[in-house]
C-alpha cells in the first residue's frame, strides 16, 4: 500500500466512520494504517489496529509472511515507547516464521535480526544482542549485500552492540562502515545516515573524545531538523547538550536540555523513557551548579518514569541509582551515596561482564567515598579494580581515564605508595599529550 493509500485510508478513519467499520476486517489496511501511525508518533493509535491485524491473521494459515511483518511492526511501537521486554518476544516470533518461510541465512532476516539485536541491547541483555547483530552481519557478508540499506543497518545494529559492551574502537570500525554504506546508498542527509552518526558519536563521546562527538552530534541534529516532525530531534538535543555539558559550555548545554525535555513530551508523552533520559541529564548539569533541590526534584521524576519503563533490574535502574549517587555526593551525603552505588553494582553485576566499563565506573565511584571519608586502605583497593576494569575495556590510553586515575594517585600518596603513585602519574601525562596531540 502506497503513502497516498495510507494517508487516504487514515482519513476515511478519521471522518467516515461508516466506510471505516468496512474497511476494518481487512488485515492489510489495519497493519498498514498502524504503520503510518507509528511513523508519525501516534503510538497509541497504532497498537490496536496492529494487534486486531495480528489477531485476524493468526488465524489464516497461509498468512504466516503477512503476521511476520504485523509482528515486527508492532514491536517497533512497543520499542519506541520503552516497552522493550513486550517488543523482544514480538521481534523473536516474527524471527520464527520468517525462518520457517524463507530459511535461516535469507536476507529478508535482516530487518528482524538487527532489531531485535537491538532490542536485546536496550534490555541489557548483551550476549543475545551480540549473537543477533553477528548473524545478521554474517548474512550481510556471505551474499555479498554491504552495499545496502540492509548491509548498512547490519553493521550499525553490531557497532551499537559493540559500544555498548565497551569494545569502542571496534564499534567506531562498524558504525563508520554504517555511514558510509548509507551515504552512498540512501545519501548523506538520510536519516538513517543520522541515526548512524549519531551512534558513531556515542562512541567517540565514550572515549572521551569531545569535539570529535559534538560535529558528529551537529551533523545528525542539522539532518533530523530538516524532516519535519522527526521524533529524533529531541533525542539528538539531548545528546548534543551531553557533550557541550562536558565541554564546560553549561549555558547552551542547559537550554537544549530545556528544548529536548519539551520537544519530547509534546511528541511522546510525559511518561516517555526519553524524557526521563533529557530529565536526567538537566539534573546532572543543575547539580554541578549548585542547584541541588531542582536537580533532586528532577531525578525523582525520571526514577519514577524508568521504573514504570523498565524491570526492576534493567540496567537503567542501575544508571538512575548512580546519578541519584553523584547529587548525593556532592552534597557530602556520602552514606546515601555509598548505599545508592552499591545497589546500582548489585544490578549491573547481574548483566555485564566482569570487565564492562559501567562496573568500572561505579566501583571508583565507590573508591572516591572511601577517600573522602578517610577510608583509605579500602579507597586504594577499590581503585585499584576500577582502573584495571577500565583499562581492559577502554585501552590504558584512553581520556575518559583521567578522572580516576588522578583521584587513584592521590590516594596512593596518601598511602605513601610512591612508586606506584609515580607510575599511575606517568600514565596521565601520556594521555593527555596524546589528547594534546590528536587535537593538533
Amino acid at each position: 500500500m502506497g503513502k497516498r493509500t495510507l494517508l487516504f485510508t487514515a482519513l476515511l478513519h478519521s471522518v467516515v466512520p461508516s466506510v471505516w467499520a468496512a474497511l476494518q476486517t481487512d488485515p492489510a489496511v489495519l497493519n498498514n494504517l498502524g504503520s503510518l501511525y507509528y511513523s508519525t508518533g501516534r503510538y497509541a493509535e497504532a497498537e490496536p489496529l496492529l494487534n486486531h491485524a495480528i489477531e485476524i491473521w493468526s488465524n489464516e494459515p497461509s498468512a504466516e509472511p503477512q503476521l511476520a511483518t504485523a509482528l515486527h511492526n508492532l514491536a517497533a511501537v512497543y520499542r519506541a515507547q520503552g516497552r522493550f521486554a513486550e517488543a523482544r518476544p514480538l521481534y523473536a516470533r516474527a524471527l520464527e516464521l520468517r525462518e520457517a518461510l524463507a530459511g535461516p541465512n535469507d536476507a529478508a532476516l535482516l530487518p528482524l535480526l538487527t532489531n531485535l539485536a537491538l532490542a536485546y541491547r536496550d534490555m541489557g541483555e548483551l550476549e543475545h544482542a551480540r549473537a543477533a547483530a553477528a548473524r545478521a552481519v554474517s548474512i550481510v557478508e556471505s551474499q555479498s549485500l554491504a552495499e545496502s540499506a540492509d548491509g548498512a543497518a547490519s553493521y550499525r545494529s553490531w557497532g551499537a552492540v559493540l559500544e555498548a559492551q565497551g569494545q569502542n574502537n571496534e564499534a567506531k570500525a562498524a558504525l563508520r562502515r554504517a555511514v558510509g554504506i548509507y551515504e552512498r546508498v540512501l545519501g548523506p542527509r538520510h536519516p538513517y545516515t543520522a541515526d548512524a552518526v549519531n551512534e558513531l558519536a556515542l562512541a567517540y563521546r565514550h572515549e572521551g573524545q569531545w569535539k570529535e562527538a559534538e560535529q558528529l552530534y551537529r551533523r545528525a541534529l542539522a539532518i533530523y531538523q530538516a524532516a519535519p516532525g522527526s521524533l529524533q530531534v529531541p533525542v539528538a538535543l539531548n545528546n548534543l547538550a551531553q557533550t557541550l555539558a562536558a565541554e564546560q559550555q553549561r549555558s547552551e548545554a542547559e537550554r537544549l536540555y530545556r528544548q529536548a525535555i519539551e520537544q519530547s513530551e509534546k511528541q511522546l508523552g510525559a511518561g516517555h523513557p526519553d524524557v526521563a533520559a533529557e530529565l536526567t541529564g538537566l539534573a546532572e548539569l543543575l547539580g554541578s551548579r549548585r542547584k541541588y533541590g531542582e536537580a533532586e526534584r528532577l531525578l525523582r521524576r525520571a526514577q519514577e518514569i524508568d521504573l514504570h519503563s523498565f524491570p526492576p533490574d534493567h540496567p537503567q535502574i542501575a544508571y538512575d541509582l548512580t546519578h541519584a549517587a553523584d547529587l548525593a555526593f556532592e552534597r557530602k551525603q556520602y552514606a546515601q551515596a555509598e548505599d545508592l552505588l552499591n545497589q546500582a553494582s548489585t544490578i549491573l553485576k547481574k548483566t555485564f561482564a566482569p570487565n564492562h566499563p559501567e562496573i568500572g565506573k561505579v566501583t571508583a565511584s565507590l573508591a572516591e567515598i572511601r577517600r573522602c571519608q578517610g577510608r583509605l586502605e579500602e579507597s586504594e583497593d577499590l581503585y585499584g579494580q576500577a582502573v584495571a576494569i577500565l583499562e581492559q575495556a577502554w585501552g590504558a590510553e584512553n581520556p575518559q581515564l583521567l578522572s580516576t586515575l588522578e583521584h587513584y594517585s592521590l590516594v596512593l600518596r596518601a598511602r605513601q605508595q610512591y612508586a606506584q603513585a609515580a607510575s599511575v602519574d606517568t600514565q596521565v601525562m601520556k594521555i593527555r599529550v596524546t589528547r594534546t596531540l590528536r587535537a593538533l
